[in-house]
């Protein structure tokens, strides 16, 4: 059994009416150009400032505080006693502009990301795959 219901709402003309005196509202927009070449200049200092932080260091994990994964890379590199440089994206107003400009660098989308010596490891399986098989500490020389 289906019961339908129909409900219809009468109002008056007036009561529909846009009163004459609402201000108006001028947006100036800039031209689309302009937009475009800002957006632009926003990647390509988030780039600078990511090769910068790799440039920097010895070595960096783009990291979130919260994640199980990039805790254990940390541990892993503290236990070996490696100093190192984490970059918590997640607590970065634009963090997440900084991780897209980050995938475009190193092409992996997830963290944590890891470089040492400038070159991209990759995330915490092939770091820990690293340093079982010595390669880590062959980079870290």
């Amino acid at each position: 059994m289906s019961l339908l219901i129909r409900v219809s709402l009468i109002a008056s003309s007036a009561a529909l009416r846009v009163p004459s005196a609402v201000p108006a509202i001028h947006l100036a927009a800039a031209p689309v150009s302009a937009l475009r070449a800002r957006t632009f200049a926003s990647e390509s200092t988030l780039d600078d400032e990511i090769k910068g932080a790799i440039a920097a260091s010895k070595v960096v994990v783009f990291s979130k505080d919260y994640c199980p994964f990039c805790k254990a890379t940390k541990e892993l590199l503290d236990g070996m006693g490696v100093e190192y440089s984490a970059i918590e994206i997640n607590l970065m107003s634009n963090g997440a502009d900084y991780q897209a400009a980050l995938t475009g660098i190193s092409g992996q989308r997830t963290v944590p990301n890891v470089y040492i010596g400038g070159v991209h490891l990759g995330g915490n399986d092939d770091t820990q795959k690293a340093a079982k098989s010595g390669k880590l500490e062959e980079m870290l020389k």
